[in-house]
């Protein structure tokens, strides 16, 4: 799923989970008419859209989006997505690494470092406001009747975790750092779906 919140950091977290639970393997999403008068790609006979809600429509009406791979088209058109897809590209790092480093007072020595230590700003300044509001109420949750600070940092340091690992993803760094640290090996324990749905939001903000 965090693959996936990757790939589309700009959608909200209740489209993010419709895309996923609809099409977990979307890679590029585009509305029918963007597909055909912006792009000048053709939707596939018989391609299923992938529907999310238009988060600008005060009644949260349905929007239909397809994928990429649902498309077809002139190979100029294929290189027109390509080249508007946003990477990181190497020869970038460096200057975006110095950048953050003198506005945010981060380490400069990796950009792996450099944006870690960029999640954990705003984590440290975005995060409490959600784990003040937190209350385990399901008698059913394994986290019932924990003591409350450290369920806090439990959800804190997994939350954290979660949203690095989608900034990771998106700029094409290696994310075998999370596996090496067990980073989500805690998630077990969020067995409860209003729970879940806060941290959901909580990453992707």
């Amino acid at each position: 799923f965090l693959d996936s919140m990757a790939r589309f950091y700009k959608l909200s977290y209740d489209n993010n989970v419709m895309v996923y639970s609809q099409r977990p393997d979307a890679n590029l999403l585009a509305s029918y008419n963007d597909w055909n008068h912006k792009v000048g790609r053709r939707i596939n006979p018989g391609a299923k859209s992938i529907a999310v809600l238009d988060m600008d429509d005060p009644e949260a009406s349905l929007t239909n989006l397809f994928d990429f791979s649902d498309t077809n088209g002139p190979p100029e058109t294929f290189e027109w997505v390509l080249n508007r897809v946003w990477q990181l590209g190497d020869e970038y790092k460096p200057r975006l690494v110095e950048l953050f480093g003198q506005l945010y007072g981060l380490e400069q020595s990796s950009t792996e470092a450099c944006l870690h230590g960029l999640v954990e700003k705003h984590a440290a300044k975005r995060l409490p406001a959600f784990l003040d509001e937190l209350e385990i109420t399901d008698e059913t949750s394994v986290l019932y009747g924990m003591p409350t600070d450290a369920v806090r940092d439990t959800l804190h340091i997994l939350t954290f975790h979660s949203a690095l690992y989608v900034v990771f993803k998106r700029c094409g760094l290696n994310t075998d750092f999370f596996e090496h640290i067990h980073a989500f090996d805690s998630i077990n324990h969020i067995d409860h779906t209003a729970l879940f749905g806060k941290m959901g939001y909580a990453i992707s903000q």
